[in-house]
């Protein structure tokens, strides 16, 4: 089935991988579940409870649960070592959850077969802070022993209408070119990073690393005591409705001439 490029990010570009989560089961030839998220209160769970198909849609879920760790989620769901890419315009329509203690990402990593410098990138095409309202875009360099991230600026994107965020699906785009990457909301660009190297950021390597193949990681993550990192009142409490759901109704990438895909 042929699916149109949105306007004006992919307009021209072929649709080169999609997954329509469809069928009774997560397509296991396009995802594969490896933790890229871990901390020590947080079951990484691979089951139907915390990932599956429902309805046409992937569900994404946190459980409170009994015993030594005392939340689950899912093992990260990540297309390394099934389908990484060089350049082209992913999208995605998505319901992540906004509220006190969520902290679901739809973001990126180097494919380390294909690495040309001594680190690897992140990119993350979005966070949602346990914010009601924002989500989050960022550039990241990892290096043995060694990280460094794009330094200030307010690049988030905020919801004009955040009453009723938690029942809206929106469209999250990646736009990445050899000269930038941007980030999209409902077909609007909201934040562009140069990537040539005079785009350079952390005073190591420059930025030929973001020229290097990316797979992508869905996680549904949360804050909570056992977090390492806890950004201001973040932490889930005795108000947080539990299950906490994250829902993917379609996810598309669109590339032309100059970009390259790797399956497997």
């Amino acid at each position: 089935m042929e699916y149109a490029a949105p306007k004006p990010f992919a307009e021209g570009m072929k649709l080169v991988w999609h997954d329509e989560f469809e069928g009774d089961k997560i397509d296991m030839t396009k995802w594969a579940f490896k933790a890229k998220m871990a901390q020590g209160d947080i079951i990484n769970g691979t089951g139907e409870r915390n990932a599956r198909i429902d309805g046409g849609e992937l569900l994404l879920q946190c459980h409170r649960e009994e015993g030594e760790k005392p939340f689950s989620t899912n093992c990260s769901l990540t297309t390394d070592g099934t389908m990484s890419y060089r350049y082209g315009y992913l999208e995605m329509c998505a319901n992540p959850p906004f509220f006190k203690g969520a902290w679901p990402s739809f973001w990126m990593q180097s494919d380390r077969r294909y690495l040309t410098t001594e680190y690897f990138v992140e990119v993350d095409i979005f966070e949602i802070f346990a914010s009601k309202d924002q989500v989050y875009p960022n550039l990241h360099k990892w290096w043995k022993g060694g990280h460094v991230q794009l330094p200030g600026g307010d690049r988030g994107y905020t919801f004009p209408n955040p009453e009723t965020l938690n029942d809206e699906y929106h469209l999250y785009g990646f736009g990445w070119t050899p000269e930038r990457m941007y980030f999209t909301v409902d077909g609007e660009e909201y934040y562009s990073y140069n990537i040539g190297e005079e785009g350079d950021f952390g005073g190591i390597g420059g930025m030929a690393g973001f020229q290097d193949p990316l797979y992508i990681i869905l996680n549904n993550f949360l804050f909570t005591e056992g977090s390492r990192w806890k950004p201001g009142d973040c932490l889930v409490d005795e108000n947080t409705t539990f299950p906490v759901e994250y829902r993917v109704k379609w996810m598309r990438l669109w590339q032309d001439e100059t970009g390259e895909l790797f399956i497997g």
